[in-house]
């Protein structure tokens, strides 16, 4: 399998973790930009209405999505997670500056927002930026060490851009060992990056 079948994983992060879901009403004001997720729950309301969003965009359904995603913010304008999701859709539909926006609040709330970190480092790849590419994945593995696509971010960026085999032989198989489905054309991948790697160690030793 040639490298440059190989895509960076940009993934809608609809889980009930990360928007923070609760089984309580919350009431109260909107808390201001805060870095305490017990904070940014979302009532049962809303989180039907997170949970629905998700529904549509695993069908491919971005615009309806981000419509709901929209409105959901109008509830809660301080919620980094739905603004995070919001610039992944945005990112699908290619609205670039609307996507911009929706991102730079989601990091303003939350610097450490996984899937505003996440969409950055794709965005620093397209713009063929590795080194702050990897600077964000690396962020997303210091904070979530359990998070696969950022291994495998990470991974592509030492294959294809530093040919460094045994760093992205180490986080291919980390992200392989993380995901609920087999990968099989990543792993038939990895297969051949360790191959690759026996014969280079080979020539540096008959060397």
């Amino acid at each position: 399998m040639s490298t440059k079948t190989r895509w960076p994983v940009c993934v809608l992060l609809f889980t009930s973790a990360l928007l923070g879901a609760c089984t309580q009403t919350t009431s109260g004001p909107e808390p201001g930009p805060v870095r305490d997720h017990a904070r940014q729950s979302l009532s049962e309301e809303q989180q039907r209405q997170a949970d629905r969003a998700a529904t549509r965009a695993a069908t491919g359904g971005y615009d309806a999505a981000a419509n709901i995603l929209e409105q959901l913010i109008e509830q809660r304008p301080h919620h980094p997670e739905l603004w995070a999701n919001l610039s992944t859709l945005y990112h699908r539909l290619e609205k670039s500056e609307l996507r911009d926006q929706a991102l730079a609040r989601a990091r303003e709330l939350n610097p450490d927002s996984i899937p505003a970190l996440n969409l950055s480092g794709i965005l620093a790849l397209n713009a063929d930026q590795p080194q702050s590419a990897e600077r964000l994945f690396k962020r997303i593995v210091a904070l979530e060490p359990d998070y696969p696509d950022a291994h495998y971010n990470l991974a592509l960026i030492y294959d294809t851009y530093y040919q460094d085999l045994e760093r992205a032989i180490d986080h291919y198989q980390n992200y392989l060992a993380l995901i609920e489905e087999p990968d099989d054309a990543t792993t038939a991948w990895l297969e051949q990056l360790k191959n690759a790697l026996k014969r280079q160690q080979h020539r540096e030793h008959a060397g």
